[in-house]
């Protein structure tokens, strides 16, 4: 089965959010069309990467804190895989 051309009007808003997503994830509005079409919709998943950095930062600072002393083996386990698991996706430096 091929491919075939068709021409139809979207809305102005609905090419504005396109535009948006565009920007954000790279998808050219064209692709984002076939895709609606197909039924997928693109969603934005987990934490930015300033997000991430974020929480990275406070749980470093949460670590080298005296509060890191109060909290059970098992919360502090938690609390250092964290840390490993932003490490490892290189969002900030080690």
């Amino acid at each position: 089965m091929g491919k075939r051309q068709v021409c139809f009007r979207i809305d102005k808003s609905i090419i504005k959010e396109m535009e948006e997503i565009r920007e954000k994830t790279g998808v050219p509005v064209s692709q984002q069309i076939e895709l609606k079409i197909k039924g997928y919709e693109i969603v934005k998943e987990g934490l930015s990467t300033e997000e991430r950095a974020v929480v990275h930062t406070a749980l470093c600072f949460y670590a080298d804190s005296g509060h890191f002393k109060n909290l059970n083996e098992e919360s502090k386990e938690i609390v250092r895989q964290l840390i490993s698991k932003f490490r490892r996706q290189k969002i900030v430096s080690p």
